[in-house]
């Protein structure tokens, strides 16, 4: 027997004991203890019990309301009928005469009472109870003849038709709550009592069109009705919904257009309501979630700290005064998970993603499988577990923030309005998995689902751009790991498209204005194109001037504004370029802003290479020195899963090895060459990135211990040359992988491996090194470049199998990192 079922049994005895004449065992003190603890042992979920853990605690309450004392009998009461009206009706005889006909009264009210039914319906998420409503009303309109007399009616059966779009996201029900409002709206007197409701209705519908399909004219007539509504009431409850809901019209807009006023403006007004409606817990909570609602707006459109922090003091007011049986109870929840989670990715502070993991866990739990809801608080849940990923590197967070995405879509269906920010969590997820050591399928799969993203997701601005930027980075991803050149070129298409979606001014922009920069670079490192360069420049200031002098993200769009200008110098050799980009490598790592720790890694690295430059150019040892602690300090940063720390360590080993090369220091030698083995030995990094450090260390061994100690070192880098240039590019990258590397000469390593005494070996490396390109052009294959973009699919899918039959027994799993400058700024090998 299980512990619920002792506890059950206890309990029944007592309430036996009480039928039969013991008025004192239902007072008992054990036993209102061990209904807290039936309680505690039986939860099949928060706020869920079996039917028989419900009944034997309704008639334990109900009984003992009957003994309490008068300050106890209304709570024990009240207890008993919620108890009671958790169970199904199906059998009468399970519930006292007294309470049977309240509840049945409650759930069967006489005919003509819709708006009773939609008040009820409202405060509960029970489904029968809205569509009890939506019937009442119906009939109730059917039953009037035309004129204001249905206006009313009309009014309530939009919200209880939006509800229901609401809860199940069936798009006709939506269609018809916006036509109903309409009529109701048309029909109604303007001196009509009811006209504030039936305007505010009518925008509160068009508004949640305008979010579910992206239509611009919704989103102002939606607002132009709130403020009529505004104007029409009174002082009062309807003065407060309507200006409630012309808020939240308001944050709508202004997160598609980035309008600070029409933020300023919901604050003000939700501001007022919060304090007027201290006296109704339900309304109260309403008004506090549309607050901490537009502060959560407004911390996005400023960054201002200021207004995250009382986002979330807000939220959790609002959790403290709902009841549990709230049915908004798990939105709450959900909202202050998620702004705690934004604050964490935003400063760094562990506890928040702890507290905010909780929180969702129990939104989830607290919501109805069958609420289409349900898929969006799975896919929450899934991002945040994807987030601390970042900071902890548990595998268990990103396996089940996978996990949780895949259930979110199979969840959801294919037509929640939803489901591209859905596939938009899974296709980052998979391309994380991907940066942290698994197969190449991960990182195919998510480029795959980024796509179907781009094409499911019904809006346009803000929340598209951000979906074709993480698709972008996806694609630069692959871009680095197997050169494929239509890779890069889609992953700026792609990021062009985000930034020419996203409105002027929004704070969103300049994020995706420095992406666009830091792909440009990329392709001018592949191409050579002057033009690319130049338009990295030309979006990596844009970025950093539309973005506030103490924006949490303004330091990352610095670093890259540093590496796009060092490169120009680089190229053409103007020294105002390399003052204006150390001076913005400077700043990005100075002041007292928290970043997350990888990229505190990445603006240290990229300050390092910069500095590393300007001794090159200079010749200044301070700056020298100084580069080189800030690459140490780079290294630090992260851990060995951070996908920078390839280019942090090659980066390191070579402003070692300048300094090695004026100063003659042992210690710099040993510990560049130090740095480049570790870099080459990282097999879920950059191949060509490991080729290049293998290369750096293989050289500078022949060169100051002779060619027998850099046997070794050669062979490590002749072993990677397939990884550079795998079967699955397309030729002409191949090529190009092959032709990049021509300071491995074969004769070099097969020189070094004869000097320590290995023959063998240096004509098996000689023979290596020159049959990667012959062996794979005379392979009976096929080039499947053409096909991929007539079947991107199924050509994913013949690269893996080539994949897992080409690999050496390490897998190649590149990791690039988007916010890091690369090593086309230092002198590399030689």
């Amino acid at each position: 027997m299980s512990k619920a079922d002792r506890l059950i049994a206890a309990i029944t005895r007592r309430i036996h004991a009480y039928e039969a004449g013991d008025r004192g065992a239902i007072l008992a003190p054990e036993m209102m203890a061990d209904a807290w603890e039936l309680l505690q042992c039986s939860a099949t979920a928060p706020g869920r019990y079996p039917p028989q853990v419900l009944l034997v605690l309704a008639w334990f309450r109900w009984h003992r309301a009957a003994q309490s004392p008068p300050d106890e009998r209304e709570v024990d009461l009240q207890e008993a009928i919620t108890l009671f009206a958790l169970l199904p009706d199906d059998d009468p005889r399970a519930f006292p005469e007294p309470v049977r006909r309240f509840l049945h009264e409650r759930r069967n009210p006489a005919p003509g009472d819709g708006a009773e039914w939609l008040d009820r319906a409202v405060r509960t998420a029970d489904p029968a109870v809205l569509e009890q409503a939506i019937s009442r009303l119906t009939a109730e309109v059917a039953e009037l003849p035309q004129g204001p007399a249905r206006a009313m009616p009309l009014a309530n059966l939009g919200t209880a038709l939006r509800l229901r779009f609401d809860r199940t996201g069936d798009a006709p029900h939506l269609e018809a709550a916006v036509q109903a409002g309409r009529d109701a709206v048309r029909l109604i007197p303007h001196d009509h009592a009811g006209r504030p409701f039936a305007l505010a209705m009518l925008g509160e519908s068009l508004g949640l069109r305008f979010k579910h399909l992206g239509r611009r004219p919704d989103i102002d007539e939606a607002i132009e009705f709130a403020r009529d509504a505004v104007a029409a009431a009174g002082a009062g409850r309807d003065r407060d919904m309507s200006m409630n809901v012309l808020a939240k019209q308001l944050r709508a807009r202004s997160e598609r257009d980035g309008l600070d006023a029409d933020l300023d403006e919901a604050l003000a007004l939700l501001r007022t309501m919060a304090e007027s409606v201290t006296a109704d817990p339900h309304h109260q909570a309403v008004a506090l979630s549309n607050l901490g609602g537009v502060l959560y707006s407004r911390y996005g459109l400023r960054g201002d700290r200021a207004d995250l922090d009382e986002a979330i003091a807000v939220g959790r007011r609002t959790v403290e005064i709902i009841t549990d049986d709230e049915p908004q109870r798990a939105r709450h929840l959900s909202n202050l998970a998620n702004g705690l989670s934004r604050r964490f990715e935003a400063f760094g502070e562990p506890a928040d993603i702890d507290e905010a993991i909780v929180l969702s866990r129990e939104a989830v739990a607290a919501t109805d499988p069958a609420q289409p809801d349900r898929a969006t608080r799975l896919s929450d849940l899934a991002a945040m577990l994807s987030v601390r990923f970042d900071h902890r590197k548990s595998r268990a967070d990103l396996d089940e923030s996978i996990a949780l995405s895949r259930a979110a879509l199979h969840t959801g269906g294919l037509e929640r309005p939803d489901r591209g920010r859905q596939l938009m969590h899974l296709s980052i997820a998979l391309s994380k998995r991907y940066h942290f050591g698994d197969s190449r399928g991960d990182l195919d799969e998510a480029i795959g689902i980024g796509r179907e993203a781009a094409q499911t997701l019904s809006l346009d601005g803000p929340q598209l751009s951000h979906l074709r930027a993480n698709l972008g980075t996806s694609l630069i991803s692959r871009f680095t790991a197997t050169g494929n050149s239509a890779d890069i070129d889609e992953a700026i298409a792609v990021a062009r498209a985000a930034v020419d979606g996203t409105p002027a001014g929004h704070p969103s922009r300049a994020t995706w204005m420095s992406s666009l920069a830091r792909l440009w670079q990329h392709r001018f490192d592949r191409y050579g194109e002057a033009a690319d360069l130049e338009a990295a420049v030309e979006a990596a200031r844009a970025a950093v001037a539309g973005t506030a002098a103490d924006a949490p993200w303004r330091p990352i769009y610095l670093s890259a504004l540093a590496g796009v200008l060092s490169a120009r110098f680089e190229l053409a050799g103007d020294a105002g370029d390399l003052d204006e980009a150390e001076r913005a490598a400077r700043e990005s790592i100075a002041g007292p802003r928290v970043n997350p720790k990888p990229q505190a890694g990445v603006l240290l690295g990229s300050a390092a290479v910069v500095l590393g430059i300007r001794f090159r150019h200079d010749g200044d040892p301070v700056c020298l020195d100084e580069a080189i602690m800030l690459g140490r300090r780079a290294v630090r940063a992260g851990d060995p899963a951070d996908a920078g720390r390839v280019e942090h360590l090659n980066n390191l080993g070579i402003l070692l090895k300048q300094r090695w090369t004026a100063l003659q220091r042992d210690t710099d030698r040993d510990e560049a060459l130090d740095s480049w083995r570790e870099a080459a030995g990282l097999g879920s990094a950059r191949s060509d990135i490991r080729l290049v450090a293998a290369l750096s260390r293989a050289h500078l061994t022949a060169a100051t211990s002779g060619p027998a100690d850099a046997a070794g070192a050669y062979a490590d880098a002749v072993a990677l040359l397939p990884l550079a240039a795998w079967r699955g590019m397309a030729r002409g990258d191949r090529e190009y992988a092959l032709g990049s590397q021509r300071s491995l000469r074969a004769a070099d390593a097969a020189a070094c491996s004869t000097a320590a005494g290995h023959l063998g070996p240096a004509v098996e490396l000689v023979d290596q090194a020159r049959n990667i390109g012959w062996g794979q052009l005379l392979d009976i294959r096929t080039d499947l470049s053409a096909f991929q973009h007539a079947a991107p699919e199924l050509a994913a899918r013949l690269d893996a199998c080539r994949i897992a039959l080409d690999e050496p027994a390490a897998a190649m799993t590149p990791v690039p990192d988007g916010a890091t400058m690369g090593t086309a700024g230092l002198d590399g090998a030689g």
